[in-house]
């Protein structure tokens, strides 16, 4: 069966003078899709991407713009990247017409007008002879003239279409809300200091020794400045951060809220500490060439912690684990506090958030110090690891001369020491909260309500987990101390003793966390295969600042009775688009740009020039041949 258009039998090839001469003419609605579509395609992209894509950006922070819906977004991209590729072709089909008309680019032979016919530079045929050809340098000797390169060019281009649905991914989300109150949990400026602060430091200290991880409850919502560099995830729970620059801890809703609450403003940091002089405290230490150093024999009898004061009011506690501790490891620490001892038990400055003297850039230090040694009976074996990297300047400070086994067995007494330095502060108040982005604006200090209990802040609140300050009363901090304390020995130095008999050292292993033989380990006996190392410890008090400041906001509250706040608003539900789905989103912004502004260049530059067709169609081609006097009969033959 023949089938014929035009007058012409499709199996015959057609002569050159079969169709007379016809003059050029000018399209409009080509070239001017070619400078505005491929545009606003790639505009929409960019809004998307820096609305949307962008690790920095997030439409949700303004809470008085609606964001636009991610789902019909995420949407419209894969409807586009169905239409993109047939844009790009007519786009690019009638460039490649109207510049075939023009001296630089008019193909000179029957080959190069061949490798033109049907949009081959679009085809995923001539895209494998070209990569064919590149990998492996060899091929036919096909010219492809530099038209051909530029259009070949920018169809590899528009595959960006097809990409850009693989840069997002939707997400279930919220957005800003618009009834204002709803029911929170935690402490407010009335209730904080309404607990026991006996019961807020030995929650946080039941935890800690557990090494549980720091977790915010109910809505789990943390809040940072602007511009902060660390981010609060708004899709799932919330634990406190390594090291808090500086965050806003309030009472939670089960989802996000916006609006005025009151919190604590916190900062804490910790890191490890190689040599003596990065200490600012315990570089002061009274030392074993001091006449009035505490020699071993005091510590003989019993387990000891004392503490003394230093000019600047700050002090350093000593404590010792030598006798009948509960782990196979004998041990001392020193902390230092720039707040002093003496301070915390007189009350002065006030231990609360009720100091005038309190904010943000006062910082208080903690510092640690800590000496250990196994205490292995004769004829242990196995892999032991002892102290890495120790403070040089510390080594055998601190030791252990008697040998508990008795006379004839070997025993080393010698400690190698490590060390830390923790700084922190906090202070309470109100503030604007984003829970859509995790943010928190417009804060101003308001004191909590102390009539009843004085709650510790974040600074003490560490070391009241660590050190016995409980001789007078366990409740000293709430109803003052009121004496009791002694004197060690006849000193020149005002050496107070705190405690004897003290165990501090297994809480300590618990929280750190080192490696454990649980062979060896009974019921009764914790058997450690390695000693404390540096960044156990930090990491262990990093850790204590976390439990610490989710007890100072939360610890009473879990399970009762929520209360309404009028000033904020709960979110409603709403789906997000997020950069995800294996393709950067850069990598389309780039390409699609390029595509773009080669598409609409070209059309401008171009678009309006006179010609036989819209398109490098058959008519096109047969005025074409009769112009250039090109056998059209070696444009038709096969491949």
């Amino acid at each position: 069966m023949s089938h014929e258009k035009d007058g012409i039998d499709a199996h015959e090839t057609p002569e050159s003078d079969s169709v007379p001469s016809q003059p050029k003419l000018r399209f409009y609605f080509q070239p001017l899709c070619g400078i505005f579509i491929p545009l606003a395609f790639a505009a929409y992209y960019l809004w998307t991407y820096f609305v949307w894509l962008q690790p920095s950006s997030n439409p949700l922070a303004d809470i008085n713009k609606p964001p636009p819906n991610g789902k019909y977004v995420w949407w419209s991209w894969f409807i586009i990247g169905a239409i993109g590729l047939n844009i790009s072709d007519y786009t690019l089909g009638g460039v490649e017409a109207a510049m075939m008309t023009t001296g630089i680019f008019k193909p000179t032979t029957e080959e190069e007008l061949r490798m033109h016919r049907d949009l081959r530079w679009s085809s995923l045929r001539d895209w494998g002879t070209v990569a064919y050809r590149i990998v492996f340098k060899k091929g036919n000797n096909v010219p492809r003239n530099w038209l051909w390169r530029i259009l070949f060019g920018l169809s590899v281009l528009s595959w960006s279409f097809a990409l850009s649905g693989l840069t997002m991914q939707t997400q279930d989300g919220y957005k800003a809300g618009n009834v204002p109150g709803t029911n929170v949990t935690g402490v407010n400026q009335g209730s904080m200091g309404l607990r026991a602060s006996a019961d807020i430091i030995n929650a946080a200290s039941y935890l800690w020794t557990l090494d549980s991880a720091p977790q915010i409850p109910s809505g789990s919502a943390l809040y940072v400045p602007l511009n902060s560099s660390i981010m609060a995830n708004v899709s799932k729970p919330n634990t406190l951060p390594s090291n808090a620059m500086e965050i806003f801890l309030t009472a939670q809703a089960p989802v996000p809220i916006t609006g005025s609450i009151w919190g604590a403003v916190l900062k804490y940091n910790c890191s490890e500490v190689h040599r003596l002089d990065e200490f600012t405290i315990l570089n002061r230490r009274i030392n074993s060439s001091n006449p009035a150093y505490v020699q071993p024999a005091i510590y003989n009898a019993t387990d000891i912690a004392y503490f003394y004061t230093l000019d600047d009011g700050s002090s350093i506690s000593v404590m010792s684990q030598l006798n009948g501790g509960l782990i196979n490891v004998a041990a001392f620490v020193e902390v230092g506090m720039s707040t002093g001892v003496s301070d915390i038990l007189d009350r002065t400055p006030s231990l609360g958030y009720t100091s005038a003297n309190l904010g943000l850039d006062q910082e208080e230090v903690l510092e640690l110090a800590l000496w250990q040694t196994f205490w292995n009976p004769p004829g242990t074996f196995g892999n032991f690891t002892n102290v890495q990297d120790p403070i040089p300047e510390l080594e055998d400070e601190h030791y252990e001369p008697q040998n508990p086994f008795g006379a004839g067995y070997p025993w080393n007494g010698n400690m190698s020491a490590i060390g830390i330095r923790c700084t922190s502060s906090s202070v309470t108040g109100t503030a604007t909260v984003n829970g859509l982005v995790g943010t928190y604006t417009d804060f101003e200090r308001e004191d909590p309500n102390m009539d009843h209990f004085l709650t510790p802040r974040l600074s003490l609140g560490v070391p009241l987990m660590f050190i016995p300050l409980e001789q007078a009363a366990n409740d000293f901090v709430d109803f003052g101390y009121h004496g009791g304390l002694k004197s060690l020995g006849n000193n020149s130095v005002n050496y107070t003793v705190l405690k004897t008999k003290y165990d501090w050292i297994n809480p300590l292993f618990m929280a750190a966390n080192p490696a454990i033989d649980l062979d060896e380990t009974s019921p009764g006996f914790a058997y450690y295969s390695s000693l404390i190392q540096t960044s156990d410890l930090r990491d262990a008090f990093i850790t204590a600042y976390q439990q610490y400041a989710i007890q100072l906001m939360f610890y009473g509250t879990n399970g009762g009775a929520a209360w309404e706040n009028d000033n904020v608003t709960t979110a409603a539900p709403w789906t997000i688009l997020q950069a995800g789905g294996g393709v950067p989103p850069l990598l389309v912004v780039i390409t699609m740009l390029i595509w773009a502004v080669g598409c609409a260049g070209l059309s401008l530059a171009y678009g309006f020039e006179k010609r036989w067709a819209e398109t490098f169609d058959d008519h096109y081609l047969y005025c074409l041949c009769d112009e250039k006097r090109l056998d059209i009969s070696k444009i038709f033959k096969s491949d």
